[in-house]
Parts: structure tokens; C-alpha cells; sequence
């Protein structure tokens, strides 16, 4: 039986294999070897950065970093910085938004995002309208994934008509439920049947 070669985790200060340590695609260690990190200390590293005030500043910074990418891509700014420092782009003032938006709720369905199933990852930064400068300010809303998904490039116009005519439809569910237990079943075969409800 051949030994395997171990090495010190420098957190928990145990020795394991060398299989226990993650290694670049090119075969050398992540981090020279007097500062490597078992795989369950670097999971349990992450995982503490999801759960504390640390999590809203992540998905700041990894929102501003998406953003930042595709602004350069379609010439709305020349650097990172002007996105900073011309259009207020400042993820300390994120991570405090998002943290404001994650105890109530998406901007625009209102529903909360500890009751959706992806909880923080649900949160996505919206820009109002696409064909405008992106300023931060005035230009962006912290929203859950499905209504950005729903909305895409619309106008603020046409996604305001959008969120009434949701609205109407949820009222028309609501009044179905209350009429009959099969409330749902029901709409749904009005709906594909091309039935017209009124409010």
C-alpha cells in the first residue's frame, strides 16, 4: 500500500491527504502550501459569508461586477470607475439596498424573499429602462428573479400596464377561489379554452 502524502489545513490545523486540498485545473494548489485550506474549512468559509451582513455586500459586488461587464460590452461606460464614480454605482449603498429589499420584499410583486425558494439568490437588480443612462439612483430596482425575468426590456410604460393587468388577474383568481374549491383547475381550463373573464 502506497502512502499518501498529507498536508496541514491551516484552519483547523488537521493533516489529510493531499485529495483533501483543492487544486488549480494545472495541477498546483490554490494557495501557496504553508496557507492551504482543507475542502470542508473552505466550504465552511463560504458558507459563513452567505449567511452574515457579508451576504448582502457579495451579491452587491457580484451584481455590480455582471453589470459593470455588460455596460462595458454595449459602450455605456469606458471604465468600472465611471460606472462608480458618474453614475453612483457604489456597492456599499447595494449591499444596504438589497439588505432593505430581502426584509421587504420584491419592488414589484411585493412578495417577500425569505418565502420564495431561493431566498437571497432570488434577488435581482432590475434597470428600469435600458435605452437611459444607468444611473443607479433612478435607473435601478432591486427586484425578484421572475418579475425581472417578466419584464426584460419593456418600457416603464409597458411593464406599469403589465404589473396592473397582473394585478386584475390575481383579483379574478382570488374571487374564482373564494366561488369554488377547484378554483384553479377551473381557471386554468377557462384560460386554455380561450374563456374571458371579466372583473
Amino acid at each position: 500500500m502506497s502512502e499518501t502524502r498529507t498536508l496541514q489545513c491551516v484552519e483547523c490545523h488537521e493533516r489529510f491527504g493531499e485529495k483533501f486540498f483543492r487544486l488549480h485545473t494545472r495541477g498546483t494548489y490554490t494557495c501557496p502550501k504553508r496557507k492551504l485550506r482543507c475542502k470542508c474549512c473552505e466550504q465552511n468559509r463560504r458558507d459563513a459569508a452567505k449567511t452574515g451582513v457579508g451576504r448582502f455586500l457579495k451579491k452587491a459586488q457580484n451584481a455590480f461586477g455582471h453589470h459593470a461587464r455588460s455596460f462595458l460590452h454595449a459602450g455605456k461606460i469606458k471604465s468600472r470607475e465611471e460606472l462608480r464614480a458618474k453614475y453612483g454605482w457604489d456597492v456599499r449603498v447595494m449591499a444596504h439596498d438589497i439588505e432593505h429589499k430581502f426584509s421587504n420584499g420584491c419592488h414589484y410583486c411585493h412578495r417577500l424573499y425569505r418565502t420564495m425558494a431561493n431566498g437571497l439568490s432570488s434577488i435581482t437588480l432590475d434597470i428600469v429602462d435600458v435605452k437611459k443612462e444607468p444611473y443607479y439612483a433612478v435607473n435601478a430596482n432591486w427586484c425578484c428573479e421572475s418579475c425581472n425575468r417578466e419584464k426584460q426590456d419593456m418600457s416603464p410604460e409597458e411593464w406599469a400596464e403589465h404589473l396592473l393587468n397582473w394585478e386584475r388577474a390575481e383579483r379574478a383568481r382570488a374571487r374564482i377561489a373564494a366561488m369554488d374549491p377547484f378554483a384553479d383547475s377551473l381557471l386554468e381550463g377557462l384560460l386554455s379554452s380561450g374563456g374571458v373573464i371579466t372583473i
